[in-house]
């Protein structure tokens, strides 16, 4: 859910940038199946929120918001 400079200066191994602009008409693009995992996360929290509701709305009904702070995902995540 971060915008495209944000997500160029830093990003989580095998993650997949959409910004929330661009949500609904990119999921698609990588996923069609409503019971995908989608995690959504963005520099402080908010948009990831907004963004798992509008996924939600939009019928996947396996989304979550990680709302904890970029870098300390990153670190968990850039682990694996």
């Amino acid at each position: 859910m971060r915008e495209p400079k944000e997500a160029e200066a830093s990003h989580i191994k095998g993650s997949i940038n959409i910004p929330r602009g661009l949500l609904e008409m990119i999921i698609q693009n990588h996923s069609t199946e409503p019971s995908t995992t989608i995690l959504a996360h963005c520099g402080g929290g908010g948009r990831a929120s907004l963004a798992a509701a509008r996924l939600q709305e939009m019928g996947y009904h396996n989304v979550y918001a990680i709302t904890a702070k970029f870098d300390a995902v990153k670190k968990v995540f850039d682990k694996k």
